[in-house]
Order: C-alpha cells, then sequence, then structure tokens
C-alpha cells in the first residue's frame, strides 16, 4: 500500500475555480489645486468656471457667458459711442457749451441698459418663456396707445411716441423685443410642429399680421420690416 504524500498535496485539484478575495480599491482623485498651508483651505477648479453654453448665466460655480457675442456687442456699443461723439460735438457745444455733451449723455444711457442686462441675465429662461404672452398682450397695448389722439406724440408726420414726462418711448421698439421673446419660447414648445408641418411654421403670423398693421398705421415702415424679417428668421431657422 502507497503512502499517503505531503500534505499540501492533499484533496483533488478542480479546474476553473477560483478563490474570491479582498482586492484593495484604487485612490479617489485629489483636487485640481491644494491649498497653501494657512490659507483659505479650499480648492480650485479652473474647469468649473467657465461652463459650456446652454447653462445658466450666473452659477454659484462661474460666469457662464457667450464671449463671441459679448465681443460683438462691445464693439457694437464701442462704434456707436465713436460716432455719436464725432457727429454731435459742435451741436453739444452750441446747446450746453461741452463737447462731450452728447457723449457723457450716452455712456449714462449705456450704464443704464448694463444694468438692465445684469438684471435679465439673472432671470431664469422658463421665465422668459412663461411671460411671452404677456409681452405680446403688452406689446399690442402700446402699438395701440400711440396712435390714440391725446396719447402719441407726433414727430415729422408720424405718431410713434409716448411721452412720459421728459422721456419719450418708442412702443415699437419695445415691440421688436416682445415678439423676439415670444417666438423664442413658441419655437421651444412647438419644436416638433414647426419642422413637421407649414401651419406650425405660418402660425405666428397670425399676431404678427395686426402687430404689422398697427406699425404700418403710425408710419414706421422699418420698424416693420425689421420685426417681420427677424421672426421669419427665426421660424427659418428653428424648423
Amino acid at each position: 500500500m502507497q503512502s499517503p504524500g505531503p500534505a499540501w498535496r492533499c484533496g483533488a485539484a478542480v479546474a476553473g475555480v477560483r478563490q474570491l478575495r479582498h482586492v484593495q480599491e484604487l485612490r479617489r482623485a485629489r483636487p485640481a489645486v491644494r491649498p497653501r498651508r494657512g490659507g483659505l483651505g479650499m480648492s480650485i477648479d479652473f474647469r468649473n468656471i467657465i461652463k459650456p453654453y446652454p447653462s445658466p448665466i450666473i452659477t454659484g460655480r462661474g460666469i457662464d457667458l457667450d464671449f463671441p457675442m459679448l465681443a460683438g456687442c462691445l464693439a457694437l456699443l464701442g462704434l456707436g459711442l465713436v460716432m455719436i461723439t464725432s457727429a454731435s460735438s459742435e451741436v453739444a457745444a452750441v446747446q450746453s457749451g461741452n463737447t462731450l455733451y452728447m457723449m457723457i449723455r450716452h455712456l449714462v444711457y449705456l450704464v443704464i441698459g448694463l444694468g438692465a442686462c445684469i438684471v435679465t441675465m439673472m432671470i431664469p429662461i422658463a421665465t422668459w418663456q412663461r411671460l411671452g404672452w404677456l409681452m405680446l398682450i403688452g406689446a399690442f397695448g402700446l402699438l395701440i396707445m400711440v396712435i390714440l389722439p391725446g396719447i402719441g406724440r407726433e414727430v415729422n408726420g408720424s405718431m410713434r411716441w409716448i411721452g412720459f414726462g421728459a422721456f419719450n418711448v418708442q412702443p415699437s421698439e419695445i415691440a421688436k423685443v416682445f415678439v423676439v421673446i415670444y417666438l423664442a419660447g413658441y419655437l421651444v414648445r412647438r419644436q416638433k410642429e414647426v419642422r413637421e408641418s407649414w401651419m406650425g411654421f405660418f402660425k405666428p403670423f397670425i399676431v404678427l399680421l395686426p402687430m404689422a398693421g398697427l406699425l404700418l398705421m403710425e408710419p414706421d415702415f422699418g420698424a416693420t420690416v425689421v420685426m417681420m424679417g427677424a421672426a421669419a428668421a427665426m421660424l427659418f431657422l428653428g424648423g
């Protein structure tokens, strides 16, 4: 009778059997920038400062801006300021004794517009979509008011202005902005309908054509062309 072998040879070998055992986990990623001792004790990830578009403009982690569009807007504002200064210096000197009076007044308007721009950027997009119809109704109301006797002011044969004390407001300019906001919300809500049917494409003109008629009653042919052209371009690009 054969004697048994060593202890390590005891037991039958089974092919394909694997033993489960603990495997050390991988280490977590370290912060992007290590804080220095005595500092604020926080890490900064520069990839989160500017986030890709679209997302909320102002967030807790950074500012999201369309820099090419911002550069274009600043260039146009600067060009307009230079043109106003060069074209009005002599008139400003005669009227106020200061050749830069018109430029300073225009700068004040730019600062006010910048403040309005910042407030607008902080309002969520969903809020603008919900207010689209109200803005459209407000645009109709302003365009009706401007052609009513006693409310609209006639300048050079056209009833284009509404006076508020020392300020005059041109409703057609406000109506252009409101129409763009309304159409943007419409294209988001009815994107499939606009792309797949002519009815979805032409439906906004049911409310835009009466608005164009009110503009022609002032008359303001230029504002009519700009508003209808912008509406057609938005619908074409969106559909």
